[in-house]
């Protein structure tokens, strides 16, 4: 798989290869074909094939070029101006491709300046616009559209009908890419690229017939499909037997349909946890979760995953697989004893912690789990960051006193010690921690006490699909976060906990050193704190 794909579900625009537009004819010259033609405009070719932005502008943009780069230049900083601007040069240019991949652009532009509570309406203002815009540059003669300008023209269309949930108008400019008479101008990366988001977003709208054919139509003279139209095809059969057997007792298990679909080095690997990663989104997105099951289902009967609900990525085996723990199971009850007679303490200082942080010093929860940003963490320790920081320390001193030297939390593989806050109508979506080789403990400071219109489990945590968590302040709760987990905060009240990780109690020397050599913290480039990246490859070992 391409990292294209990987960016398919974001709002974000993938530069191409470049072709150049065909040679102008000259006006004597009765050799020109049809195509060149239709141009129809007279340049400059020395000054054109020397013009910087020749790869997304056409002979008849050319002659546009300085109101076409003026508008560039300040589309960022005054999109209200630049937007007057390039409405008044499609006046009189209304077929200008780049002008309208500019009016493109500024649509987005002055979507993402909308507030969250405009923004539904100006999907409508905005985006919808975008889209149309796009239509109409697709829709022009080759001979007029550069390829590298129809190309990205088309993957804005295609990121922005996404992001509308136009999954018909995805599908079209897909099949457009494809199938349609520009299709040789594409290198090999692109057209799989295309053919993939045709594939994905056919298979999600639910038609498996076309998904089949389409997978049929590619694999015809190839030997071995890809790991993720295997992946798609075994899904599909699933849901079919699923659908089609009523009442069926007994758990569908089909040995060759494993083997075939099985990932057959660490490339397909890796490949295979990617795709899944998206698909796991998308369909949850479309609250297909019954497919997400059978999904996980299959990557378990391969050996992929332990379980539906135990996901690592990395996995120590031999270590007893539990979603919900005692402090006696844990055989940390000592610790966590003492934790909790200091709990009233550790609350006051959690408290006037978060009170006196600046924004900046916060390190936020995941994005693509925390897309409203309302889980906040303060870090004492883990993700490669100090440990134990004088100026954390200073403000809890008991949180401090009680952890820094507690070995099987400061030497706990991947662990982190961290005061989280999940603020009111947060949600935190399903996800794993990866690694089995660590148990999670929740020690609740600020627990929402409901209102007169809230329950208890307003605030929540489900683990394993299964298993319910409510919070009481002061008692520890002890989990294992490689299993799949959920968060919701939909009272009124911010929810604070300390959470402190530490080494599964199965663990043995040997596992414990080679676990700690296989991972290093890489900084993130957003404020989400540094990421632990494995040190070969990504997939399941």
């Amino acid at each position: 798989m391409n990292l294209k794909h990987i960016f398919l579900f974001t709002l974000s625009v993938l530069h191409v290869g470049s072709e150049e537009s065909p040679e102008q004819c000259s006006k004597d010259d009765l050799s020109c074909t049809k195509e060149q033609k239709k141009q129809g405009v007279m340049v400059d070719e020395s000054l054109y094939n020397s013009y910087e932005k020749k790869d997304i502008t056409s002979r008849e943009d050319f002659l546009i070029r300085e109101e076409l780069d003026h508008i560039d230049q300040i589309k960022s900083e005054k999109p209200d101006l630049a937007m007057n601007l390039v409405k008044r040069l499609l006046k009189d240019h209304p077929e200008s491709p780049r002008a309208l991949y500019t009016q493109a652009l500024l649509y987005k532009i002055l979507y993402s300046k909308l507030s969250t509570e405009n923004k539904s309406i100006g999907k409508i203002e905005y985006l919808v616009k975008m889209l149309d815009n796009v239509k109409q540059i697709m829709k022009m003669h080759r001979s007029r559209v550069p390829t590298l300008l129809y190309t990205t023209a088309a993957e804005l269309g295609l990121n922005i009908s996404n992001n509308l949930a136009e999954r018909d108008t995805t599908i079209e400019i897909s099949k457009e890419l494809v199938y349609g008479d520009r299709r040789e101008e594409f290198n090999a990366e692109d057209s799989e690229f295309y053919f993939q988001t045709l594939l994905d977003q056919t298979f999600f709208s639910g038609d498996f017939e076309a998904t089949k054919k389409l997978v049929i139509e590619r694999t015809e003279n190839v030997t071995y499909p890809s790991i993720n139209m295997r992946l798609l095809m075994a899904m599909m059969t699933r849901i079919e037997e699923k659908n089609n057997i009523e009442n069926d007792p007994f758990k569908r298990y089909n040995e060759a349909l494993v083997e075939q679909t099985a990932p057959s080095d660490q490339e397909e690997k890796d490949e295979l946890f990617l795709y899944s990663m998206e698909l796991d989104k998308e369909l949850r997105k479309l609250d297909k979760i019954e497919y997400v099951n059978i999904m996980y289902d299959l990557l378990a009967e391969m050996k992929y995953y332990p379980s539906r609900y135990q996901r690592t990525t990395t996995h120590v085996h031999g270590l007893t697989a539990r979603p919900i723990w005692t402090k006696e199971q844990s055989e940390y009850k000592e610790k966590l004893d003492e934790l909790e007679n200091n709990w009233e303490k550790i609350r006051d200082e959690a408290i006037n912690l978060v009170t006196v942080t600046p924004p900046e010093n916060v390190t936020y929860g995941e994005r693509s789990l925390n897309k409203n940003r309302k889980w906040k963490q303060y870090i004492f320790h883990g993700f490669g960051q100090e440990s134990f920081p004088d100026s954390m320390c200073a403000l809890a001193p008991t949180t401090c006193a009680l952890l820094k030297d507690f070995p099987y939390a400061t030497q706990c593989p991947l662990g982190t010690i961290k005061f989280s806050v999940i603020e009111p109508g947060a949600y935190i979506q399903p996800h794993v921690g990866g690694v089995n080789a660590k148990l999670r403990v929740h020690l609740p400071l600020v627990v929402p006490k409901p209102n007169i219109t809230e329950t208890a489990n307003m605030a929540r945590m489900l683990v394993a699909a299964e298993h319910e968590v409510t919070w009481e302040e002061g008692k520890v709760v002890i989990f294992d976060d490689s299993f799949e987990h959920e968060v919701w905060n939909e009272t009124s009240e911010p929810r604070i906990i300390l959470i402190v990780d530490v080494i599964h109690p199965d663990m043995t020397e040997k596992q414990f050193a080679e676990l700690n050599s296989m991972f290093k913290f890489q900084k993130d480039a957003s404020d989400d704190g540094a990421m632990a990246v494995h040190v070969d490859n990504m997939g399941p070992k």
